[in-house]
């Protein structure tokens, strides 16, 4: 390939059809791979905001379960301090 750039001329000499087609191909990978992953990157994001929407929810409601716990034992404690359970 060096002897045909040389004898003549870089610009005259026309790549083989085999290797522009590989050069073709790799383009059209590396763009399909890129969108793939951009894709992939998008959905992965949505997973995750819909996970933590949910986690936020449960911490919401077991800090109601909590503090609705802690009233119940708030309004069944005995003035020496001990809890009137079963109510």
């Amino acid at each position: 390939m060096n002897k045909q750039f040389i004898k003549h001329d870089a610009s005259k000499v026309i790549p083989s059809e085999q290797l522009a087609l590989e050069s073709v191909s790799n383009s059209v990978k590396e763009k399909l791979s890129s969108a793939a992953i951009a894709e992939v990157k998008e959905e992965s994001s949505k997973s995750w905001r819909s996970c933590n929407n949910s986690l936020d929810e449960l911490e919401e409601e077991i800090e109601e379960e909590l503090k609705s716990a802690q009233t119940s034992v708030q309004r069944n404690r005995l003035p020496d301090g001990r809890i009137l359970l079963g109510n």
